[in-house]
């Protein structure tokens, strides 16, 4: 976890509605507007800065977009596969209060401008929310809101344009909602682990349809622009959401919701719900609470890591004083709570607002925020990162987050008494889990895991061989078990381990070509047998120093 730092280097007045994208190498950019140094609260311009994993920044402040006399608000931004990204934003000639149309900056891995350009290419009124998400071939899609002056309707609809690898426009723009007679706008855009593109939005009524007062739609399209889905419900009642991808092709939906009391012995609580998705866009989990206060919440943002946890960020009411704070709560993949709620913000004497977030190459994630006195001046954009260590050699503790991630260098990362998620990545790591059902993965290197008491879970997901062999220091076959991952060891089928593919014995060799987890009983070394006897030696995996008597069921294929 880094320090708080004030992103912009520029403080004079102000600078708000921060967005953020994680980037190859580990680190991150961000982007935000800015008004121009006067006292002239009618002018803005859109900004943007690179930084590594610590929040250490790489580039100086640098201007994407911005005219003397007008207004680039809300930027947006997505990484591009050739390291490059993508800024999208509203612009107004006229200022402020003028009329805003979609634009958008493009620039390569260097930092090089591929040029701006208008995205709304028929004229659309009243331009807002302009979101954009990059396909696995490089091409984006932006997202906007607004009216069509030719439709004869004063209703906002979802409206979407291509942008090319090359940073140029494809097309037209073409409508992604339905519902002409309704009002449809905070459109969201996220990319999906299959490489569909989810489309998400908040529908208002005021006809005759059985919808409350706000609900959230989607479209699901494919990266070529082929409707998967069309224009669903996610979510009912509301008027905020925020959508992630997850690793299984699905996606997450973090929604508000009031509960209303009536009476003082039961009063009305606010707060957002967590729901998971598959690739169709039909829910496979419940709804799940992330938190329930007696004030109302606001401007969630989600975000899955690539250690498969689900982070959901939002301001809420602050406990030090009247001023908001941004705060966090970590889920696990299934949507079980890891953590509980945590404090985004070390600066909290004013008011913080609307955070973003973004799951970082390596481990952990980075969130940004509009910071109120942070600078010195009116606003500023605060940043931080959570969840991992440095390219050196850490000693890491999971903490309030209960989950930490070691970069390169030999790190020791310790867990708490509850239920961490702890990870090596590269490196001779050392994971103490201690107490509470831990999840260990010690990645490359050879690493030492020792689970302490509690279910604990050993997770195998990267390639054994000389130098990726792993020793557990205290596995309790009564709890604890070892999880392989099918992508690394294919030829197990998911879930519990067959019976007939375990073999122990006192040389660790194969007795049959069923065998595929063998176990030494005499050293503690468990070898992997892609083939049985048939061919090819077996691979070491790990080694548990207490010897203790396993079985097939002490193995989960995932």
């Amino acid at each position: 976890m880094s320090r708080e730092i004030i992103a912009n280097q520029i403080t004079a007045v102000g600078q708000e509605h921060p967005d953020i994208a994680a980037t190859a190498d580990g680190g991150f950019i961000l982007t935000w507007d800015s008004y121009l140094q006067t006292d002239d609260y009618d002018t803005t311009y859109v900004a943007s800065r690179s930084f590594d994993a610590g929040a250490r920044a790489i580039t100086a402040e640098s201007v994407v977009y911005g005219t003397p006399d007008g207004a680039s608000v809300d930027p947006h931004i997505t990484a591009l596969p050739d390291g490059g990204h993508t800024i999208v934003f509203a612009h107004s000639n006229d200022g402020i209060l003028g009329q805003k149309a979609a634009a958008a900056a493009s620039f390569t891995g260097s930092g090089a401008s591929r040029g701006v350009w208008n995205a709304d290419s028929i004229g659309l009124d009243d331009i807002r929310i302009v979101d954009v998400a990059t396909s696995p071939t490089g091409r984006q899609l932006a997202v906007f809101s607004g009216t069509d002056p030719s439709a004869g309707s004063f209703d906002d609809r979802i409206y979407g344009r291509w942008i090319g690898r090359n940073g140029q426009p494809i097309g037209e723009d073409f409508a992604i909602s339905g519902h002409p007679r309704h009002t449809q706008d905070d459109a969201e855009i996220v990319t999906l682990a299959n490489g569909n593109l989810l489309v998400s939005w908040q529908l208002s009524f005021y006809k005759t349809e059985p919808v409350t007062l706000h609900d959230t739609y989607a479209t699901i399209l494919s990266p070529s622009g082929r409707v998967i889905r069309d224009d669903f419900r996610v979510a009912a009642g509301g008027d905020e959401a925020a959508a992630t991808g997850l690793s299984t092709g699905g996606f997450a939906l973090v929604h508000n919701e009031t509960r209303l009391g009536d009476h003082l012995s039961d009063p009305s609580s606010f707060g957002f719900t967590l729901q998971l998705f598959n690739a169709r866009g039909n829910a496979t989990s419940r709804v799940i609470d992330v938190a329930f206060i007696d004030s109302v919440p606001r401007n969630a943002d989600v975000v899955q890591l690539v250690t498969g946890e689900i982070v959901v960020a939002w301001q809420q009411s602050g406990t030090l004083d009247a001023y908001d704070d941004v705060v966090g709560r970590i889920f696990d993949a299934n949507g079980r709570a890891l953590s509980s709620v945590f404090n985004l913000a070390e600066y909290r004497w004013e008011e913080q607002e609307a955070p973003r977030l973004a799951a970082l190459t390596g481990g952990g994630f980075a969130a940004t925020w509009t910071s109120y006195g942070n600078d010195g001046e009116d606003e500023g954009i605060a940043a931080r990162t959570f969840g991992s260590g440095t390219a050196g050699n850490d000693r890491l503790n999971a903490g309030a987050l209960h989950m930490m991630a070691g970069l390169a260098g030999n790190d020791r990362i310790l867990g708490t008494p509850g239920a961490d998620h702890l990870y090596g990545n590269a490196g001779n790591d050392v994971l103490v889990g201690r107490a509470g059902a831990d999840f260990l993965s010690g990645g490359l290197g050879s690493d030492r895991l020792t689970g302490g008491a509690g279910a604990d879970t050993f997770v195998f997901d990267r390639r054994p061989g000389p130098g990726n062999v792993d020793t557990i220091t205290d596995f309790d076959a009564r709890a604890d078990s070892i999880a392989l991952d099918d992508a690394i060891f294919s030829s197990l089928r998911p879930g519990v381990l067959r019976a007939a593919a375990f073999h122990a014995s006192t040389s660790g060799i194969a007795h049959d070509p069923n065998d595929r987890i063998l176990y030494d009983t005499t050293s503690g070394e468990i070898f992997y047998d892609a083939d049985g006897w048939r061919r090819g030696p077996a691979v070491h995996i790990a080694t548990l120093t207490d010897h203790p008597a396993l079985g097939a069921a002490d193995f989960l294929i995932i």
